[in-house]
């Protein structure tokens, strides 16, 4: 990302300078890790607890598909 516009953004891709517009809002995500206070605030006051996703670790969403799938069948 090189700037926000009122309605988008200017980036660089391939060494040339491209614009996305047309937007109301514009979410800039930068890093990434595991968030979970749910955990915490559940353990011990459910029969079964299950964590999946990003709870356990940031990574694609893939993981926590087939993790949630995983879950599903064994419940």
């Amino acid at each position: 990302m090189t700037e926000f516009l009122d309605d988008g953004v200017v980036y660089q891709q391939d060494n040339q300078e491209k614009r996305l517009t047309g937007f109301g809002t514009v979410v800039l995500a930068m890093g990434y890790r595991a968030y979970n206070p749910l955990e915490t605030a559940l353990k011990g006051k459910v029969k079964e607890l299950y964590v999946i996703g990003d709870a356990v670790e940031a990574r694609k969403a893939i993981d926590a598909i087939a993790e949630g799938a995983r879950v599903g069948i064994a419940v």
